[in-house]
């Protein structure tokens, strides 16, 4: 009977372990919030008149976003600044 009772808990606890080593791993896309609409650790420093910052979509090297700041003639910067 003991025998019985350690085969049962032997396999409750192998299917318990079997099922977290195949649990889902977090999707790449959602972490850091790049699904956002701004930029996880990142803030707008300054948007003087006649520039904007934005988190784009038009262009980007990965993860389908990029920071962005378009500027007409002004002589004031504009920027992001990283919080890290």
């Amino acid at each position: 009977m003991i025998d019985r009772l350690r085969f049962v808990w032997l396999g409750l606890a192998l299917c318990l372990a079997s099922a977290s080593m195949f649990a889902q791993t977090p999707n790449l896309w959602t972490i850091g919030q790049f699904e956002g609409a701004a930029p996880s650790f990142w803030t707008v420093g300054s948007q003087p008149s006649g520039s904007t910052v934005t988190w784009a979509t038009d262009q980007f090297r990965s993860l389908g976003h990029s920071l962005k700041i378009t500027k007409s003639a002004t002589s004031d910067s504009a920027a992001w600044i990283s919080q890290n």
